[in-house]
C-alpha cells in the first residue's frame, strides 16, 4: 500500500475490506468461468457427455459471485476509494463469466 493508497482509504477503512473481498469473489468467479469453458470443450468434444449442461451450471453458479463483485468495482474506480490497478483486475475477472454467459445463451440460441 502506497501513501497514496492510504490517503483515500483512510477515512473509508471498510471500502479495503470490501474492495478485497470483491477481487476475491471476481476471482472465483474467473476460476468458474474457466471450469465452465473446461467443460464445455469437453461437450463440443463428446456430444454425449454431460458437458454442455455442466459448463452451463457452472457458469450459472460462477456469474453470481461476479454480479456482487462488478458493482464494487465500479463504485471503487468512480470514486477512488481503491488503487486502479484492484478495480481494473476487480472489474475484468468478473466480467468473464456475465460475458461468458451471454455468450453461451447466444450460441445456444443460433445452434
Amino acid at each position: 500500500m502506497t501513501a497514496s493508497d492510504d490517503v483515500r482509504t483512510s477515512a473509508f477503512p471498510w471500502a479495503t475490506v470490501i474492495g478485497w473481498t470483491a477481487l476475491l469473489l471476481a476471482g472465483l468467479a474467473a476460476v468458474g468461468a474457466g471450469l465452465a469453458a473446461s467443460y464445455a470443450v469437453d461437450g463440443a468434444r463428446d456430444p454425449q457427455s454431460w458437458g454442455d449442461l455442466a459448463a452451463a451450471v457452472v457458469l450459472l453458479y460462477s456469474t453470481v459471485p461476479a454480479l456482487v463483485a462488478l458493482p464494487v468495482a465500479v463504485v471503487q474506480a468512480r470514486r477512488g476509494w481503491a488503487p486502479p490497478w484492484r478495480t481494473r483486475t476487480t472489474l475484468v475477472l468478473a466480467a468473464l463469466a456475465p460475458v461468458g454467459l451471454v455468450a453461451l445463451v447466444v450460441v445456444s440460441a443460433f445452434s
